[in-house]
């Protein structure tokens, strides 16, 4: 019981995702300790991966904005994700948490969670999203197929995290090497076929 309890900081992303990838989440926990649901754990490997990108200058908030994180699409973990970032901070920067209903209403954001989409809705995101610099996450099969940058595995899913290098790199962002050295993260340099 003592292990569990050590859980709710997540000191570590490895810890956050081995947590995942065993499908290990915390349902309940003490009185007055934060309590981890699968969409919380995978809220905060978000925020943890969010910690080790660096974005090009033009795709930086200005002068007092804050860090954006958008999501796209329906998905139960967004709720998790508002809960996650509430009062957290990314570079000094408060974190501003947008739920856009087309990509369009993103372009002034930092990172895009994209929960389910259409193929089309996907692709047209894509589109738009070209040159900008904005990190984005799914856990669609296909999504580094498409244009996506980092693949998180359904909880108990067999894979941990996969990082697609060129992506990123053609957005011009930067993931920290520490990062992609970590055991439960998986660089792609092609994705799959979709």
């Amino acid at each position: 019981m003592a292990f569990l309890r050590s859980l709710r900081s997540l000191p570590t992303l490895d810890l956050a995702i081995g947590l995942l990838a065993l499908g290990l989440v915390v349902a309940a926990a003490p009185a007055g300790a934060q309590s981890y649901t699968a969409g919380g754990v995978r809220a905060e490997i978000i925020y943890k991966i969010l910690t080790f990108a660096d974005w090009p200058v033009h795709s930086r908030p200005a002068e007092g904005e804050p860090f954006c994180l958008a999501t796209l699409g329906s998905d139960p973990l967004i709720a998790s994700l508002g809960s996650a970032l509430r009062d957290r901070t990314l570079g000094g920067r408060p974190i501003r948490l947008v739920t856009a209903r087309s990509a369009d209403e993103v372009l002034d954001c930092q990172a895009l969670y994209f929960g389910r989409l259409g193929r089309d809705e996907m692709e047209e995101a894509f589109r738009s999203l070209a040159g900008r610099g904005i990190l984005t996450f799914a856990q669609q099969p296909d999504f580094l197929a498409r244009g996506g940058m980092i693949f998180l595995p359904p909880p108990g899913g067999e894979h941990g995290i996969e990082v697609h290098l060129p992506n990123t790199r053609q957005a011009d962002l930067h993931l920290s090497s520490e990062l992609l050295r970590m055991e439960r993260v998986r660089v792609v340099q092609r994705p799959p076929p979709s």
